[in-house]
């Protein structure tokens, strides 16, 4: 069913690439699927277009969640505070890059 979804989705979208219910539903189809990323990339795009979208939003607070879990404890008893981080910018993804760097904050903040 939600393979299905994602592809009638799909084909909506590569008519309208700005169609918000059509990436909402192909979102959650594939977060249903448990392929985080590609949830993630649609979650970005629609961000783009509603910013206050409560299931973008925790789409990505998903992902924050499942990247932060408990990797920094193991990293910090192999090197005392030092820590890696990596950050994909590009022009089309606006959002997510300002997540980042908001996450970067918080992160060095402690």
């Amino acid at each position: 069913m939600h393979e299905q979804v994602i592809d009638d989705a799909s084909k909506v979208i590569d008519q309208q690439p700005a169609n918000l219910k059509a990436l909402l539903r192909r979102m959650v189809a594939s977060q249903a699927l448990g392929r985080a990323s590609e949830a993630l990339e649609d979650a970005g795009s629609v961000l783009t277009l509603e910013p206050k979208s409560k299931h973008a939003l925790q789409v990505v607070e998903a992902k924050r969640k499942s990247l932060t879990k408990k990797p920094f404890d193991t990293v910090a008893k192999a090197a005392e505070r030092q820590r890696l981080c990596v950050f994909l910018f590009t022009e089309d993804r606006p959002l997510q890059c300002y997540a980042c760097l908001r996450s970067l904050r918080k992160c060095l903040r402690g």
